[in-house]
């Protein structure tokens, strides 16, 4: 009787959706930036951001080349730790987009205005974000929710307010994560009798 309340018990956890919540906004106008995580409605992760002083390093020409020299380090960095990097790290990476794939967008609303000054830049920016939210619902399979994304032709401005609520459970991770070990595992015997059936005909 025991194992079969334990077993009923591991079950009801595995299967608990784990819910949290994402709040992103951003106002050039009054300087307010924040990122929020919530997990089941407490917050566990907030984060101000000051605007004006990332659009200034954003227009900084200088530190526009300068941000290109890090980047351009930062690249090579990450070609040799990708070199360098295991099996591991690359299973934990094939685990993480498998999880990602699984992640359920309950709710999800956004509300962009983005004005660079010229009205051309302006509609450019605005299609290419309604592309890359497109996406990003086709993806984890959400049908968009409330959206809306205007440009903004008259002035500089960036006001960007998103909310989304997801879910995930336990099953899930676990079933990913064994997906993932199943297939590396098949490969790699593949790759064995491939390399096995060449030594053979040789």
């Amino acid at each position: 009787m025991i194992y079969l309340a334990l077993a009923v018990f591991g079950l009801h956890f595995i299967s608990l959706p784990i819910i949290f919540g994402a709040t992103v906004y951003a106002d050039s106008d009054r300087n307010v930036g924040k990122i929020k995580v919530a997990l089941f409605g407490i917050p566990i992760y907030v984060k101000r951001i000051d605007i004006g002083r990332v659009l200034e390093k954003l227009t900084d020409k200088n530190g526009e080349h300068n941000e290109i020299d890090k980047d351009g380090q930062e690249l090579e960095k990450t070609d040799k730790s990708q070199k360098k990097s295991g099996r591991f790290k690359l299973f934990l990476i094939d685990c993480a987009r498998r999880i990602a794939m699984r992640v359920r967008v309950r709710k999800a609303e956004l509300d962009a205005i983005v004005g660079t000054g010229d009205a051309a830049v302006s509609a450019t920016v605005v299609g290419v974000m309604r592309i890359m939210y497109a996406q990003a619902c086709a993806f984890f399979g959400f049908d968009g929710g409330s959206v809306t994304i205007l440009p903004e032709y008259d002035s500089e401005r960036i006001y960007f307010d998103f909310f989304g609520i997801f879910s995930l459970c336990f099953a899930d991770i676990i079933v990913a994560v064994c997906a993932t070990a199943i297939n590396r595992l098949l490969r790699g015997t593949g790759k064995r009798s491939d390399k096995y059936a060449n030594t053979v005909a040789e």
